[in-house]
């Protein structure tokens, strides 16, 4: 779920006594039903200004859709990463002080270089 200032978005849930008959407004961006015009309107200007952040590599600041679409992006990245290797360089990141790209980058490849992870497929040649 995308940040809104620094913190993960929740969305509004329906009221519980919603009636079927009850008029309501819907936000198709974020999938959420109003019963306040007022809410639904203010919902839609927060959603469509640029102060989101992607959750997953803190991209932005966006639009809630950009940001959704980021982290999607970086969900299917990530997939293509062996889960041993993605879990042992979650955690490097997440314990990581560093917050620019590069300074990330070049951590990650110079613990990453001459480690192997727990579960990782090692592949050597049994003939020299």
């Amino acid at each position: 779920m995308p940040l809104l200032n620094g913190e993960r978005f929740i969305k509004t849930r329906p009221p519980s006594t919603l009636q079927p008959e009850d008029e309501v407004f819907f936000c198709p961006v974020t999938l959420e039903i109003f019963t306040d015009y007022n809410e639904y309107f203010e919902r839609t200007i927060l959603v469509n200004s640029a102060t989101w952040y992607c959750a997953a590599c803190g991209r932005g600041p966006t639009t809630y859709a950009e940001a959704v679409q980021c982290e999607v992006t970086d969900a299917r990245q990530l997939n293509a990463y062996d889960s041993s290797l993605a879990a042992g360089l979650l955690h490097i990141i997440g314990s990581a002080k560093c917050r620019r790209l590069p300074e990330l980058v070049e951590l990650l490849c110079n613990f990453a270089t001459n480690r192997f992870f727990i579960g990782e497929f090692v592949e050597f040649p049994l003939n020299k």
